[in-house]
């Protein structure tokens, strides 16, 4: 089968996280800023209004006064000069008649386009305060007014331009635009340093793994800087490479294992139909070939079935049933049946069990085989006159068998390896057997929610605890 290889799609550079996040950034830096400058602009808007009704409002009761206490004559004066101080195009002073007539007036001419006589004031009442912004025909700035009904059925008009105003914040909208110019590259830089500076470890991770493509497994992706999230992201990524480059490792092992074990059954049936070819054909040599045959098939076949066991039950495809089962019952049965191996073999074997049901869930074959399997071990590595004890103890939540002997041990350097998949000590190699047992037995224990753990001394034995859920619900 030919592999083939996909090309990862190019993208333009729009399709960059980097230049995504840098695009986001700024169009939430700009968002914020636009709203800043029209929570400003406003702001300074209403303050500059309120500045100016506050000096309408001071001027209108002013001269209010004024014509109360001196009359029209004086209060002509007085608008002639405020409107030489201001200007006469800055405000107006208009006083007029009960009838709407003017009596009294600034210089009218520059405020032509405002309407100086609206219907509304005939409906004030005495001492009666309004303020409008009028329009003013063929001039862009607006005027604010002031009317005021005062005693004797007068009326005094105040007007003051927004010129000053309009100019102020056309000046702050400019400042503004070039500021927002210098904000938004501001923060497209910062955004971009930003996002360049998240992304690194991502880039980083993205190297290591195509380094990894390439058969690199040996490769890490270094631990920055950048955040929380990104250290786990690393880790995780680093943790997840560990793992497989202990499974590849384990699979090598496992391949070179399962070629060494095949080898020699089949290297030994060659021999044997190689020798029975060689002879004088008879009946018996064909039946003693046969023989050896089957019997080294059956190691083959035996070899072949744990290893599908031990991988189903690891990936969790193997269905144990989940019955309630006294773990005092296995062991005394498993016990039982390897009593006449300890007997032939000098071999003292005790039993302890606790008075109490030791009630677990599980499926009983499998348990069987797993405790079968360290007593064939106890008893194969262990001397004449040896011993080998069973004990049970129950904690809260768990239920604990222990198996231990007094045989050769097991050497400090092979400990950490005993379950491994056709691992063999060297005190162990030239005994019967291919490697499979303890990892299946382990494999089993797992799938049943529990764990193996061994200590041992060479030269002085091994003890094995298999520690299982306790059954919810059962009582001493």
């Amino acid at each position: 089968m030919v592999r083939e290889t996909i090309s990862p799609k190019k993208h333009g550079l729009f399709h960059k996280v980097t230049i995504k996040l840098t695009f986001l950034h700024l169009i939430l830096f700009a968002t914020a800023s636009l709203i800043v400058f029209l929570l400003i602009y406003f702001s300074l808007a209403s303050t500059l209004r309120a500045r100016v009704d506050e000096s309408l409002l001071g001027d209108v009761r002013e001269y209010e006064t004024l014509l109360t206490a001196k009359g029209i004559d004086r209060l002509k004066k007085e608008f002639i000069s405020e409107s030489k101080a201001n200007g006469s195009g800055s405000e107006f002073y208009i006083l007029l008649s009960p009838e709407h007539h003017i009596l009294v007036s600034s210089d009218l001419n520059p405020w032509k386009g405002v309407n100086l006589n609206p219907k509304f004031i005939e409906n004030l009442q005495e001492g009666e305060e309004i303020i409008k912004t009028c329009p003013r025909s063929g001039n862009e700035h607006k005027v604010r007014v002031i009317y005021k009904k005062v005693r004797g059925g007068f009326y005094l008009q105040v007007g003051n331009s927004l010129r000053d105003n309009d100019e102020i914040l056309e000046k702050v909208g400019e400042i503004f635009g070039y500021g927002f110019l210098a904000m938004l590259a501001m923060g497209a830089l910062l955004g971009w340093l930003v996002s360049r500076h998240a992304m690194s470890g991502v880039e980083r991770v993205t190297e290591t793994a195509t380094h990894i493509d390439r058969g690199d497994l040996n490769r890490r992706v270094p631990i920055g800087k950048e955040g929380q999230e990104i250290e786990d992201l690393a880790r995780s990524f680093n943790n997840m490479l560990d793992r497989i480059q202990i499974l590849v490792t384990d699979l090598e092992e496992v391949t070179n294992s399962i070629a060494h074990d095949l080898r020699s059954p089949l290297t030994r049936i060659r021999g044997i139909a190689e020798s029975a070819l060689s002879t004088e054909k008879n009946a018996d040599a064909y039946q003693e070939m046969a023989g050896v045959v089957i019997e080294e098939c059956d190691q083959l076949l035996g070899m072949i079935n744990t290893m599908l066991t031990i991988a189903q039950t690891d990936s969790g495809l193997s269905c144990f049933s989940k019955t309630p089962l006294d773990i005092r019952d296995i062991l005394r049965e498993t016990v039982e049946l390897f009593q006449p191996a300890a007997e032939d073999m000098g071999i003292a074997m005790r039993v302890q069990l606790s008075e109490h049901p030791l009630t677990v869930r599980g499926d009983k074959t499998a348990l069987k085989r797993v405790v079968a399997n360290l007593l064939d071990n106890a008893i194969k590595f262990s001397k004449n006159g040896g011993r080998i004890k069973t004990t049970t103890a129950l904690y809260d939540t768990k239920v604990m068998i222990e198996i231990s002997d007094t045989g050769m041990g097991i050497e400090e350097k092979d400990l950490p390896h005993i379950f491994d998949r056709f691992y063999r000590g060297d005190k162990s190699r030239s005994d019967p057997g291919n490697g499979l047992g303890l990892s299946l037995a382990l494999a089993i224990i797992r799938a049943h929610g529990g764990e193996i753990t061994v200590s041992s001394t060479s030269g002085e034995g091994s003890t094995f605890r298999i520690h299982l859920p306790r059954k919810s619900g059962s009582s001493l």
